[in-house]
């Protein structure tokens, strides 16, 4: 008998427990809903864009060869016209004493071909005793100015030539010394 009092009274607990929540929830005045939290709004100084589109993958093109680089033929080197033949050097002039006869070592011009209004020079190396050098052309005579020892130099201006003096010639180049004693040596030239 203890033992099925015991068992009445934990079913009359029990039963008190789950009564009194039911008595109360019924017993409440109806409540107005509480509201829920939402997220307050901020305006925006700008609308906010719509999302796009995601744009589809489109599949690569195959891989295609680079092309070859092909190198640049060497050029080929172009034969050079023939080198204008160089003047020869002129010689040293030649040291002699005074009283020793004067040599004529070379003579250059310009060009042997003189026309008119062409300037012409020459050069003529001579022993260093030579005290002058004159050039004989047609009974007339030219004097060289030295510009050094046994260096002589002349430019002239050629004039105007009548027709009938265009010809060959042979120009003395005469070389005198102090004492008198004269070397020649003889040029052919052309008037055109």
């Amino acid at each position: 008998m203890f033992k099925s009092i015991i068992a009445a009274l934990v079913l009359a607990a029990a039963a008190l427990a789950l009564t009194p929540s039911v008595v109360t929830a019924q017993q409440q005045p109806a409540a107005s809903p509480v509201p829920s939290p939402t997220p307050s709004v901020i305006p925006s100084a700008s609308p906010s864009p719509l999302p796009s589109p995601t744009p589809s993958l489109t599949p690569l093109p195959a891989a295609t060869p680079l092309p070859t680089v092909t190198p640049l033929p060497t050029p080929t080197p172009v034969p050079s016209a023939t080198p204008l033949p160089t003047a020869t050097p002129l010689p040293t002039p030649l040291a002699l004493p005074p009283e020793a006869p004067p040599q004529i070592l070379a003579v250059t011009m310009s060009d042997p071909v003189f026309h008119s209004g062409e300037t012409v020079s020459g050069t003529v190396i001579t022993s260093t005793n030579v005290a002058a050098v004159e050039l004989h052309l047609a009974g007339r005579s030219v004097r060289m100015a030295r510009t050094d020892f046994g260096v002589w130099q002349l430019s002239y201006t050629v004039p105007s030539i009548p027709f009938w003096l265009r010809k060959n010639y042979t120009v003395q180049v005469v070389a005198v010394n102090s004492s008198g004693a004269a070397a020649e040596k003889d040029v052919t030239i052309a008037l055109r």
